[in-house]
């Protein structure tokens, strides 16, 4: 019986293993994948499109796809509201 009981413990060791593993990779492609949609819009926010610069802004001050940066999230932000985003406007609104 103590037998059967170890090879029981082991498997789901293993098993608990490669969930951790399998969570591992997701985890680590969702942040590739963030890190890229942050290169697009940074290029495109570069290029003054107002939603593009309200989502970068967004982005950094979530830390997603980049280094955590409130100051230059709300720079961005300030830029999409004064090139006519009301979403960033509306958020400016709504810190004050």
């Amino acid at each position: 019986m103590e037998a059967r009981a170890e090879k029981r413990k082991a498997f789901e060791e293993v098993v608990e293993q490669q969930r951790r593993q399998e969570e591992d990779r997701k985890l680590t492609k969702n942040y590739e994948m963030q890190q890229r949609l942050f290169e697009f819009r940074k290029e495109q926010a570069d290029r003054d499109m107002p939603t593009t610069q309200f989502n970068l802004g967004k982005m950094y001050m979530n830390g997603e796809g980049c280094d955590m940066n409130k100051e230059l999230g709300m720079t961005y932000i300030q830029k999409a509201a004064t090139n006519g985003c009301s979403e960033a406007a509306e958020f400016l609104r709504k810190l004050k």
